[in-house]
């Protein structure tokens, strides 16, 4: 708590500060699979790629964060339930 409290009038403190890391950590989630831990790191990994070698070569750093949204919404219109998401089918 003190460490904290020394440090935070030096870096900025905000209620949004981890809403990056959320939005990338929830993007590599859906390309694994919601259900599976493998395909959650799996994902990570391909958003992690994906993102810096476009970031670095085709959209830029400004657009990095706009990629992991367009990823999302690319991931659930094609394959809901991931790379290694189980699908649930239910009859009535």
């Amino acid at each position: 708590a003190i460490a904290g409290m020394m440090v935070a009038p030096t870096v900025y403190l905000d209620p949004n500060m981890m809403a990056g890391i959320l939005l990338y950590a929830f993007a590599a989630a859906l390309v694994g699979g919601i259900d599976s831990p493998g395909g959650a790191v799996l994902g990570g990994f391909i958003v992690g790629v994906l993102e810096n070698l476009l970031g670095a070569y085709v959209i830029g750093n400004e657009l990095k964060l706009a990629f992991a949204l367009v990823l999302i919404i690319g991931v659930l219109v094609i394959r809901p339930s991931g790379l290694f998401g189980k699908i649930h089918v239910t009859r009535v």
